[in-house]
């Protein structure tokens, strides 16, 4: 199992996972998510044994993306992994943009159901058919899309009671 996908299951951020490691390095922590390092042998049997065995060291050695990353093509052609944690990451099954940071659920749950209705622009304003829309008006329109379709709301605060 790929050390993502077991971080991912089990609710775990990178950051826990690598102070329950007592690894120090953000980057280094990253860089073994995405493949690009391969832990020390030493380093591998700690990951092992935090994980159950789950995740061993020729996990690492294995190319294939984590279940849980959606694969990118960045501006310059090359092909790069997204994972949960990664700013961009829409839990949808199409990335309602390459740009976008992460948002918590019942905003990304709206932002799928809009799909390319929705922008982000650099400067973190979202345009909603063209124009500017303030976070209120997307969760307005996704609730009236769902309702449209014959599915619930999405709860959200000032838009639909919470249950």
């Amino acid at each position: 199992m790929k050390l993502a996908d077991y971080l991912y299951e089990n609710s775990m951020t990178p950051q826990q996972f690598r102070r329950m490691l007592g690894v120090k390095s953000r980057s280094t922590m990253w860089r073994w998510l995405i493949n690009d390092r391969i832990p020390q042998p030493q380093m591998a049997k700690r990951i092992e044994a935090l994980t159950g065995g789950k995740v061993r060291r020729d996990d690492f050695l294995n190319a294939t993306p984590p279940r849980c990353a959606k694969i990118v093509i960045d501006a310059s052609g090359k092909t790069r992994w997204r994972l949960p944690w990664s700013p961009g990451y829409v839990s949808c099954k199409e990335p309602v943009q390459d740009r976008i940071r992460p948002f918590s659920p019942p905003v990304q749950r709206a932002l799928c159901v809009l799909k390319k209705r929705v922008l982000l622009t650099s400067r973190g304003k979202f345009i909603l058919d063209g124009r500017q829309a303030d976070l209120h008006r997307i969760m307005r329109a996704a609730n009236d899309d769902l309702r449209r379709r014959g599915q619930p709301p999405i709860p959200y605060p000032g838009i639909e009671p919470l249950e």
